[in-house]
């Protein structure tokens, strides 16, 4: 089974979520993004290293995806309801619930 990930990165110094994503969006997918609001932050401890992953609500604001060699090499929008259907790093899978609940 293919390993999946969610867009973004590592922010910068003085960088926040919101300010974060929206560079990584627009260095990853050439789109223009407007954050909307901080869903929810993960903690999470791997055997190695920890992570804090946060999702950020965002409204697409304009341009054309196109994949910059930054990170992924295909994507694909996938329903929150199918999430389960893909492998995804356990850390990103606990922000699903959090995103689910956005939808509802």
């Amino acid at each position: 089974m293919k390993n999946n990930s969610l867009l973004g990165g590592k922010m910068k110094i003085k960088e926040n979520p919101k300010s974060a994503i929206k560079r990584e969006i627009k260095e990853e997918l050439s789109i223009r993004i407007k954050p909307n609001h901080l869903i929810h932050t993960v903690d999470h401890h791997y055997s190695h290293f920890s992570v804090t992953i946060n999702a950020v609500n965002c409204f697409y604001n304009g341009g054309t995806i196109k994949l910059n060699g930054y990170g992924p090499t295909e994507f694909k929008w996938i329903n929150t309801s199918k999430l389960q259907s893909y492998a995804f790093p356990k850390a990103s899978i606990k922000l699903f619930d959090a995103i689910k609940r956005i939808e509802s």
